[in-house]
């Protein structure tokens, strides 16, 4: 069907997170009305982009990316990216305030914090293909991630020695 080809968002499935007990949406390449629903229930919207696949995922405030992570078909764990760093250069999460519009990313303050370790990786997901992103501010989020880039941050003392 050609009009199918035109079409990429679609339900994903409900994900349960058992710390808040809590059954959440879960959309890949949500529509602007599906994105408005998230943000009419919790006041904003949590999301993946999956530079891998080229999706982006979109689930309710109340629901953590730790969560969509775990589901057994997503192709990396939570631990190989959030502990280890795996694959930043392959994944951007952030959430879109929808008052305001804007674009926040625990994984810049996690990765940020650390930034010495990170810059290759996060110049590397600077330079991905962003074009296939819709309904988030690209702007607002590559600059999340050039001021971690750009940041100066001293290794610890006695690294590296």
């Amino acid at each position: 069907m050609r009009f199918q080809k035109y079409i990429n968002e679609k339900y994903l499935n409900t994900v349960h997170q058992k710390f808040m007990n809590i059954d959440a949406e879960v959309f890949i390449n949500p529509s602007r009305k599906e994105l408005r629903e998230l943000i009419d229930d919790t006041g904003g919207y949590r999301f993946i982009l999956d530079f891998k696949n080229k999706n982006m995922y979109a689930f309710t405030m109340d629901m953590f990316h730790e969560t969509f992570f775990k589901r057994e078909d997503f192709w990396m764990t939570w631990n190989q990216f959030w502990t280890n760093g795996k694959n930043i250069d392959k994944v951007f999460t952030g959430a879109v305030d929808g008052i305001n519009n804007r674009v926040e990313s625990d994984m810049m303050i996690r990765f940020g914090m650390e930034s010495y370790k990170y810059k290759k990786e996060l110049q590397k997901l600077l330079d991905q293909n962003w074009s296939w992103v819709k309904h988030i501010d690209i702007d607002k989020a590559k600059k999340l991630i050039q001021d971690v880039v750009d940041k100066e941050v001293n290794m610890p003392t006695g690294w590296g020695k």
